[in-house]
């Protein structure tokens, strides 16, 4: 039983054994219910109605959005009593986290406008959703959006998040990024020659380098390997 009233149910299906329920209450609970155990474990208190919440594919990251439209995403391990809150933001109505890769989500926030959010990367798209477009889905790099039954399908900017990574010289986010949004060539010939500028060379660097397969690249790969290993 429960000191307050049931607002909100999230099934999280069988995954290796995982199989649970987590309930969020009137009162901003939420709690963990797991098939093969029937007492309630408490994830979060955060002591204000709760409208809103979701949690990513490998179950790690919890997003949840109060009745003042408040977003805070956690890190969490369903199996543990521990959570983290690692991201905030104000004027947010729903957060939906990636089927595919689970640190990358999309918030839907003031005016109808979408911010998607990689890692330290964020861009904001503008005049995407219509006033009753609603999002149900986010697989690779494109944003599901439905409609009084109709269903449409809009691809982010990928190339945005990107460049703001490479800047930051986050390669293996980028890495990611590229191979769970299934990137085409041209993203992974522009993160070859990004992590090749800053004379970046590791084992997935040139795994990406043999895939596209560019002459020129490999050439530049094995100069700045036979620098490495001279400086060694």
């Amino acid at each position: 039983n429960f000191q307050s009233n049931i607002d909100h149910c999230l099934y999280l299906k069988n995954i290796k054994r995982r199989e649970c329920i987590l309930i969020a209450l009137e009162s901003g609970e939420i709690y963990k219910i797991s098939a093969d155990n029937t007492f309630k474990t408490l994830l979060i208190n955060t002591s204000i109605k709760i409208i809103y919440f979701q949690i990513s594919k490998c179950r790690t990251l919890l997003g949840v959005v109060d009745m003042n439209k408040n977003l805070t995403i956690y890190n969490i391990l369903l199996g543990d009593l521990s959570c983290k809150e690692i991201y905030t933001k104000s004027n947010v109505s729903k957060v939906i986290f990636s089927e595919t890769l689970s640190s990358l989500y999309c918030l839907e926030i003031e005016d109808k406008n979408l911010l998607i959010k990689y890692g330290e990367s964020e861009i904001v798209l503008k005049n995407l959703m219509g006033f009753s477009d609603r999002i149900i889905g986010f697989e690779f790099s494109t944003l599901i959006l439905e409609n009084q039954g109709k269903v449409k399908k809009v691809e982010i900017p990928v190339h945005d998040l990107l460049s703001s990574l490479f800047y930051k010289q986050k390669y293996d986010e980028s890495l990611d990024l590229i191979i769970h949004t299934k990137c085409p060539k041209k993203d992974f010939k522009r993160y070859v020659i990004a992590a090749l500028s800053d004379s970046i060379y590791s084992d997935s660097l040139k795994t990406a380098i043999r895939y596209i397969g560019d002459p020129e690249l490999l050439l530049m790969s094995e100069e700045l390997n036979n620098l490495k290993f001279c400086k060694d």
